[in-house]
């Protein structure tokens, strides 16, 4: 006698359809780019199973895809208008580049909005992501021979896209039960480790402290013993991760204390940091040229030093690409997911999963222009409609 009726074999395929793009994302730590098509699949066949439930989105949705989409659209124009840039042909200045977002944005956000599990999803399958996305990243490390892992050829894309994951998971179920604080914990811990350790992402990890902080903050006003619990899992995650970094010999720690340096110690005790001195300071001369209207996104080479395509601060690309324009549409985007709540009750659980989702990006965009690149790029429209279906969730 067969386990389950052909009509009870049916709803668990489909169920397992619906949840499988959710699933693609949630690995995607660990599998980059490879995502990508598996993904857009998925969606497709979501989309077709589901064609007689979609919906037209509410005020709060046209306004989450209006931001993202007027930035992709004003870049790929101003990419058409400055040409082709035969120095670097992954950069977004290929206008091409900027049309798989652009067109994956509908599908991403129909999916977010529409499959009804998404919370329930994401919330069984999140942690144990986390952490088989940390042990696959852990193996390398100690079994490779470098301070800084790359998975599928990443190291920043990793660690921005667990500290989402994370830090959404926290904002959705962190204080609803003694076990799903334990469990936030030690997907916190998992997510510092990670960062720090495995991947030595300081700029990401500064994003993330300062996530932590504005948790601490309002924990300190409304809640203090789980303030208290979350000041003890960030020194466990951090002394962890000091732990492995002192054994290993990689000194992640001892450099980023040079963020705090004056300038001319930075030059000669950590050259990446020294590095983005000379660019930002070339950008800032490319800049003052023409603030107001910039110079193109394939300008953004002739500031950059060495083999690299970018300044290394994703603001100031936006200005050397359109000026104050793209600089402005630029934050829209970013912000886009937190402006779409921001003309209604706004929650504490709206607010902390908007900033689980900006500051990350936000921040450590200071220290790399991490949108020039087409697999961050999408990566950041996946993960803004992701956040958004999980907040807006009526489960």
């Amino acid at each position: 006698m067969p386990l389950f009726s052909k009509k009870q074999s049916i709803f668990v395929l489909r169920g397992l359809i619906e949840a499988l793009p959710l699933v693609l994302v949630l690995f995607s730590p660990v599998l980059g780019a490879k995502v990508g098509q598996p993904l857009i699949l998925s969606l497709i066949v979501y989309a077709g199973l589901n064609r007689h439930n979609l919906k037209m989105p509410d005020r709060n949705g046209w306004l989450f895809l209006l931001l993202i989409t007027q930035y992709l659209v004003f870049h790929m124009f101003l990419a058409i208008a400055g040409g082709e840039n035969t120095e670097a042909r992954q950069y977004v200045s290929t206008a091409g580049l900027w049309a798989q977002p652009l067109l994956g944005l509908p599908l991403m956000f129909v999916y977010a909005t529409t499959y009804a599990g998404i919370r329930q999803t994401f919330r069984f399958i999140a942690p144990p992501a986390t952490a088989l996305n940390m042990l696959v990243i852990g193996v390398a490390y100690f079994l490779g021979d470098v301070c800084r892992v790359r998975i599928s050829g990443e190291i920043f894309l990793p660690a921005l896209l667990m500290a989402n994951t994370v830090f959404l998971w926290i904002a959705l179920f962190g204080k609803e039960t003694p076990r799903d604080r334990f469990i936030g914990a030690g997907m916190l811990v998992l997510c510092l480790v990670t960062s720090t350790a495995f991947l030595g992402v300081w700029g990401i990890f500064l994003s993330e402290l300062a996530v932590i902080f504005l948790m601490l903050g309002y924990l300190l006003l409304h809640d203090r013993n789980l303030a208290i619990s979350l000041g003890f899992t960030v020194v466990v995650g951090i002394g962890l991760a000091f732990a492995i970094d002192q054994l290993a010999g990689c000194n992640f720690f001892l450099r980023s204390t040079n963020i705090v340096v004056a300038p001319d110690e930075m030059m000669t005790s950590d050259r990446s940091a020294g590095l983005r001195l000379v660019m930002w300071e070339n950008a800032w001369d490319l800049i003052q040229t023409n603030p107001i209207f910039g110079h193109g996104i394939i300008s953004e080479v002739a500031a950059a030093e060495g083999q690299h395509i970018h300044v290394h601060n994703m603001y100031l690309s936006w200005l050397i690409w359109g000026g104050v324009f793209s600089l402005a549409s630029g934050i829209l985007c970013l912000l886009a997911i937190a402006a779409a709540f921001a003309f209604g009750k706004m929650s504490n659980r709206l607010f902390f999963g908007a900033v689980a989702v900006c500051v990350p990006w936000g921040l450590s965009m200071v220290f790399d222009s991490f949108l020039v690149w087409p697999t961050f790029l999408t990566s950041f429209v996946v993960i803004s409609s992701i956040g958004y279906g999980l907040l807006t969730s009526r489960e």
